[in-house]
């Protein structure tokens, strides 16, 4: 087994960038929630979010642009995260939940209460970090984790690790609810 440990804000993007960017065949993830990274969409407003076009320009992170990318070269990526009954879409924009719901599958966390682990599995490797899908979390925050892979032979109990967590996050998947996007997108706004 391969183990590797990151830390926020030195090393979480590169080592989680580079573990996506790995990804051949699916990246299965838990974040508890995916915020904005260029501060367009602030909670306490009545409604939130931002123009595809705004979003596509300027939520750029190397973490979400290894997300988009894996999902454009064929591999499956689900997100599986909570449902806040505040997030009001306004009209015309998107929130970053609705902009990756439009390139891989996102689904909403119905099993219990809440969903508070950070984990993505992909292929053989399992990440499990205290690093969130935020701003703050990738450069701001003392965050932690640990990258497992299996070793070239796959004689290892990373293997099992792996189907182990596949097992929990398919059950989770299946109890979720799909992420469905507040307002529709128009044509264009879809082709971006």
């Amino acid at each position: 087994m391969e183990m590797s440990a990151f830390f926020s804000p030195d090393t979480s993007s590169r080592a989680l960038q580079r573990a996506v960017e790995n990804g051949v065949s699916f990246i299965d993830a838990y974040a508890p929630s995916v915020e904005s990274w260029s501060g367009c969409t602030p909670w306490h407003e009545p409604c939130v979010g931002c123009s595809v076009a705004y979003t596509r320009q300027n939520e750029e992170h190397v973490f979400f642009r290894a997300l988009l990318n894996a999902a454009a070269r064929g591999v499956r990526v689900r997100l599986l995260t909570n449902r806040f009954d505040s997030v009001r879409e306004c009209e015309n924009a998107v929130t970053m939940l609705t902009y990756f719901s439009k390139v891989f599958e996102v689904r909403t966390y119905a099993t219990t209460t809440f969903q508070h682990s950070k984990v993505m599995i992909i292929d053989d490797c399992v990440a499990i970090s205290s690093v969130n899908w935020s701003k703050s979390s990738f450069i701001e925050n003392r965050e932690a984790g640990v990258l497992m892979c299996s070793a070239a032979d796959g004689a290892d109990d990373i293997v099992s690790v792996s189907s182990y967590m596949r097992t929990v996050f398919d059950y989770d998947w299946a109890l979720a609810d799909i992420w469905t996007p507040p307002n529709e997108l128009s044509a264009s706004d879809l082709a971006l």
